[in-house]
């Protein structure tokens, strides 16, 4: 930790002399902000100084993301200022007169679009497929056509820098522990069932992914990776609007993805909502091999597993956010979500068993069925009050979360010899409930100090009761006998009481962000016993300190090169459903475990890069876990156990690179490429983990514009092996495609293909296991074709966003059923 701080302050110590020596220099400045003609900041705007004596340009700045712009060190004399915005009228100013030394601050200034008419010329603003900001990646949904007919999972998984694995889990630049907001409001599911939520967003329904490794101090502390931040595309400007989007995917089965949203905006009232409906039909087939040792590393026996998983299942999503102008500046908000669907999963399993010769000696079959439930119910109602200064407002967001989740499970298995007798038959039967409410509220202050100094902070607090039972029966004759060793009923209770400060300073090249947040956690759980097994409970009462600092520093006066740093330290809180020592049977020979001993997760990460034009952005970080949460595999007597377990130090050293351009106007290309070195050690089952692994990442993309509204797409990615504490993960590839084509303003249909190859499987080795090895192969439904038909009616437009509804935080994120 020390360390650390150290770089960070050496590193802020060079940045902040060199701009302490171009602060020094001399001239007048001239600011203020560009608008479109409904107020919303327009960004890239070019914004030129024009000598008015021989109209020489003297200095051109674009927008930012606020739609300001500065320009500074301006010789005195009298100029013109002209913005230009594709698409949209071009402003020149009146005379303006700069004197020296002088600041002389703009009123706003707003364009609105072009009413020329070219012939045989359209113009069409594209927006970039990713844009770098002080403290996050942003990145648009829909300039990838691959994204057509598929499925929040699937966006995600093609956004550079983040990769998915077979159960759902969501890693950030190679690191696990990522928290997923919609709407910068957490999603509180993880895992599987977090998975499942994400495979029923149709991806018609996203508009930008914000990717941050290092959260500033308003996000919750959580997530050790950072935050993968959904933002959901919104209603009209003005009057009505609507549109449909229906996608069918083939792959061996047929599924689909189909959403509607609708909006309205009048004088006072705003409204806007998403509809979907998701049909689910995959399948995975997957194959684990175990070898058995005696001391003398002879092999004793191997366990051969084929699982061919089918799932099935209907979804539905509901959002609905109303915004009312109680007043010229306040403005009360509700924002209702709903989420109910059916997951159904049937597991046939082949489980053969060989001698030390590699004869069969048994084969164990079991038939497994599991039947979901899934209600999840969400209400916020927030408030937000305007001042006279921009950015000076007051927001307060009241939240309240429901999930009921259900699960009916029934496992047949048998085992037979090798001669074909049947030496044993068992039927388990088993009911699983699950009932989490979230109540938080939190209190939002914004307050400009200057036009370039905006102070933010904030508090919050929330409290969380979850309550999970699983009842197991053995089912002989039709009478059911309880299973003690895996009945369970488990109950956990939390409450987070969180603050933090948050400074942001945008000086003339230099861009500084300053924060603090303190959170304290405390916590309660208890398993209630049974005739077998006695009560159990346990408390968890901590509190921790959170700085974060961002900087961006311009190294030109056209910001074509910035440099940016970042530091955070962050923490990990177990899940919910970890914590609860209960055996989950997957079959005869596997079980999911709990562990109630798990401790939090601290960490401090650190990053500098070089961003050229915001095309090409350079990084190199750094981060350091302690007790950082991570599945391990313990077999003891031929059984296979999944258990989360602390992992005592995890550093990760990684470089990236990103590249996003048009090279001609008609193409587009995106790259990125990553590698890590990754070293976990601590104290494990097996002894002392010790493991090393370096790995490398390539995905890129290239975009091809046709004319007469047809567009094609090609994108793919390589992975190295990845060695991560006990597992090792293997390399794979996969290639995607997709064309588009625009048959009038308000009708699009989209085809893509994804993983044509059929290469993108995931496959592995299990390490430090007792006496054994192990290995697996997942082949899943990656290999997709998908065609998608949007049509939208109503006017057309985006409104500006409502209050943002953040108040509830990462709890949902610690769902994990």
């Amino acid at each position: 930790m020390y360390n650390i701080l150290i770089r960070a302050i050496t590193v802020v110590g060079l940045i902040w002399n060199t701009f302490a020596l171009s602060a020094q220099e001399s001239g007048g400045i001239i600011h203020g902000r560009v608008l479109d003609i409904d107020g919303t900041p327009l960004v890239g705007a070019t914004t030129s100084l024009v000598r008015k004596v021989d109209t020489v340009k003297v200095s051109s700045v674009a927008t930012d993301e606020y739609g300001k712009y500065r320009h500074a060190n301006i010789e005195a004399g009298d100029y013109q200022l002209i913005v230009n915005y594709l698409g949209n009228e071009r402003y020149i100013s009146e005379l303006l007169r700069i004197e020296a030394g002088a600041t002389m601050p703009m009123t706003d200034i707003e364009i609105g679009e072009s009413t020329t008419i070219l012939k045989e010329v359209i113009v069409v603003r594209k927006e970039p497929y990713i844009t770098q900001k002080i403290d996050r990646t942003v990145v648009n949904v829909d300039a990838l056509i691959s994204n057509a007919g598929t499925n929040a999972l699937d966006v995600l998984e093609k956004t550079p820098g983040v990769r998915v694995d077979p159960n759902g889990m969501i890693n950030l630049a190679g690191k696990a522990g990522v928290v997923v907001y919609i709407d910068d409001r957490p999603t509180y599911m993880s895992g599987e069932e977090l998975a499942n939520y994400l495979r029923s967003m149709p991806a018609s329904s996203l508009q930008k992914i914000e990717v941050m490794q290092n959260p500033p101090a308003q996000y919750d502390a959580a997530g050790d990776a950072g935050i993968l931040n959904i933002l959901t595309k919104k209603a009209p400007g003005t009057g009505f609007t609507a549109g449909l989007d229906l996608g069918l995917i083939q792959h061996r089965y047929t599924a689909s993805n189909n959403s509607m949203n609708f909006g309205y905006s009048g004088n006072k009232l705003r409204m806007n909502g998403n509809l979907g409906y998701v049909v689910q039909n995959g399948f995975a087939d997957v194959s684990i091999s175990r070898q058995f040792f005696d001391a003398t590393g002879k092999i004793t026996s191997t366990f051969d597993q084929l699982s061919k998983i089918r799932r099935q299942g209907q979804g539905m999503l509901s959002m609905i956010n109303v915004d009312y102008n109680v007043t010229e500046k306040s403005t009360m908000g509700i924002v209702l979500n709903g989420t109910f669907a059916r997951p159904n999963r049937k597991t046939p399993n082949r489980n053969s068993i060989y001698d030390s010769d590699g004869m069969l000696d048994s084969t164990l079959l079991s038939d497994n069925l599991e039947k979901g439930r899934i209600g999840n119910i969400s209400f916020n109602l927030n408030y937000r009050r305007k001042f006279d200064k921009e950015n000076h407002d007051f927001i307060i967001n009241a939240d309240y979360l429901n999930f009921q989740i259900d699960r009916d499970q029934r496992f047949n298995n048998s085992g037979i010899q090798n001669d074909g007798l049947l030496t044993f038959f068992e039927q388990l039967s088993g009911k699983l409930e699950s009932d989490i409410n979230i109540y938080s509220i939190n209190a939002d202050y914004r307050y400009p100090l200057t036009e370039d100094i905006l102070i933010s902070t904030g508090v919050k607090t929330n409290f969380t009761k979850t309550g999970n039972t699983a009842d197991y029966f053995f089912v002989k004759n039709d009478e059911y006998i309880p299973d003690y060793d895996k009945t369970n009923n488990f109950r956990y209770r939390e409450n987070i009481n969180a603050a933090y400060v948050n400074f942001y300073a945008d000086y003339q090249r230099l861009s500084i962000q300053l924060g603090l947040r303190i959170e304290n956690t405390i916590g309660s759980g208890h398993q209630l016993g049974n005739v077998m097994r006695p009560d159990s409970s346990f408390n968890r009462n901590y509190t921790g300190l959170f700085p974060t600092l961002f900087t961006l520093y311009k190294l030109d006066s056209l910001s074509h090169n910035q440099l940016r740093f970042s530091y955070g330290r962050r923490l990990e809180r177990p899940y919910y459903q970890d914590l609860n020592p209960f055996l989950n049977p997957v079959d005869h020979y596997t079980y999911n475990v709990g562990n109630p001993y798990l401790e939090p997760s601290f960490s401090n990460k650190i990053e500098l890069s070089h961003i050229f034009k915001n095309m090409v952005t350079t990084s190199i970080g750094y981060s350091d876990a302690r007790n950082l949460v991570s599945e391990t595999i313990e077999i003891m007597d031929g059984t296979y156990y999944s258990r989360p377990n602390n992992i005592g130090r995890t550093t990760v050293w990684n470089a990236s690179v990103d590249v996003a351009l048009s090279p001609i106007r008609w193409w587009d290309l995106q790259f990125r490429a990553e590698m890590a070195r990754l070293h976990a050690r601590g104290d494990f089952y097996m002894g002392y983990l010790d493991n090393i692994g370096y790995n490398g990442y390539i995905q890129g993309m290239m975009g091809f514009g046709l004319g007469k509204g047809w567009r094609v797409q090609v994108d793919g990615h390589y992975q190295t092996d990845i060695t991560q504490a006990q597992f090792v993960y293997g390399s794979k590839w996969g290639v995607n495609t997709g064309v588009s084509k625009k048959i009038s303003d308000r009708t699009s249909i989209r085809f893509s293909a994804s993983d044509i190859f059929y290469t993108n499987i995931n496959r592995g080795i299990i390490n430090d296991l007792h006496d054994a090895k192990a290995n697996y192969r997942n082949v899943g439904d990656t290999r997709r074709f998908q065609l998608t038909f949007s049509f939208r009616f109503g006017n057309s437009g985006v409104s500006k966003p409502g209050n943002q509804t953040n108040s509830a935080d990462e709890e949902r994120s610690r769902v994990k059923l």
